[in-house]
């Protein structure tokens, strides 16, 4: 063999290499494209379903007064709504606790919606209250096979 074949198969052999290169970069744009978007759709997706709890009750035990006895508001233990309640019929907060939901979007399929609700100490919000208070947690996650991890968001209703 000649240097000229030599020439030929090492220009080969770069063209290939730089082919490699460029469709695993071109590879990796659209999944950082992909993995922005359902970013982007599960926070819309966690302050909507968030929107929608802030325009109900703190509790359903209690209407509108301002001195309410702690005792009156419902138990954790309690809280949830009835199998088979539709969510568009929840009156409080607290019968969204374990509320889930399916969201389906055409270019990045299914978002599946999970809610906590709790009572928080009203000294320190991070910490759980074992009894009832003025103060509740909404923590909605959302998981779509995009996200690498779950998506939390979190807000406080008071009363």
């Amino acid at each position: 063999m000649n240097i000229q074949t030599f020439i030929t198969i090492g220009a080969i052999i770069l063209f290939g290499l730089l082919g490699v290169t460029l469709n695993r970069t071109i590879s990796n744009a659209e999944q950082t494209k992909l993995y922005a978007e359902s970013i982007i759709t599960a926070n819309s997706i966690a302050q909507n379903v968030i929107n929608e709890i802030k325009q109900k009750k703190f509790d359903k035990n209690v209407g509108d007064e301002i001195t309410v006895n702690l005792s009156s508001l419902t138990p954790a233990s309690q809280f949830g709504a009835p199998q088979g309640r539709p969510a568009s019929q929840f009156v409080a907060v607290e019968e969204y606790h374990n509320h889930k939901r399916t969201i389906n979007t055409r270019r990045l399929g299914n978002f599946n919606v999970d809610v906590k609700i709790s009572y928080v100490q009203e000294n320190d919000f991070r910490l759980p209250s074992l009894t009832q208070t003025r103060t509740k947690e909404i923590l909605v996650n959302v998981t779509n096979k995009y996200l690498i991890d779950t998506l939390k968001l979190r807000m406080y209703k008071t009363f």
